[in-house]
C-alpha cells in the first residue's frame, strides 16, 4: 500500500481504518489502464488481494459482473467466482470437465490469466 499517499496503518478519516475501495480504484487507474498490469498468480475463491480487486473491475468493465459493494472489493467470493466463469465462457477458454462441473469456473489458472493479460 506504500506509495498511494497511505499506508495500512494510516488514519485517513475513518477511525483509523484504511480506505480500501480508493486503494483498489488507485490500483486500477496505474495498473490496469497503463498495459503494465499483469496478472502472474493463480486466483481461486476465499482470496483476498489486490490482484481480485483489479480483477473484479475487468469483469464489470466488459459485463461479466456488476458491481460491488466497497467492502467486497479485493475478495473472491461468490460473486467474483461467477464473473470469471462468465467470463471463461464469454471468451471460450478451454475448460476441463473437472474445471466446468466440479469447480464450476471461477478459477483464474494459466488459461485465464493469459486472456485476461492480452486484453
Amino acid at each position: 500500500v506504500q506509495g498511494f499517499g497511505f499506508s495500512i496503518d494510516s488514519d485517513n478519516g475513518y477511525t483509523g481504518a484504511l480506505d480500501q475501495s480508493q486503494y483498489f480504484e488507485n490500483k486500477f487507474i496505474l495498473d490496469v489502464v497503463t498495459p503494465k498490469f499483469q496478472f502472474l498468480k493463480d486466483l481461486k475463491a476465499g482470496i483476498y488481494d489486490t490482484d481480485v480487486g483489479v480483477l473484479q473491475s475487468i469483469l464489470v468493465k466488459y459485463g461479466d459482473m456488476k458491481p460491488i459493494k466497497a467492502e467486497e472489493t479485493g475478495y473472491f467470493g461468490p460473486k467474483t467466482k461467477a464473473g470469471v466463469l462468465a467470463f471463461q465462457l464469454r471468451t471460450g477458454i478451454p475448460l476441463s470437465a473437472y474445471e466446468r462441473y466440479v469447480l464450476a469456473g471461477g478459477v483464474v489458472g494459466p488459461k485465464t490469466r493469459l486472456i485476461l493479460n492480452s486484453l
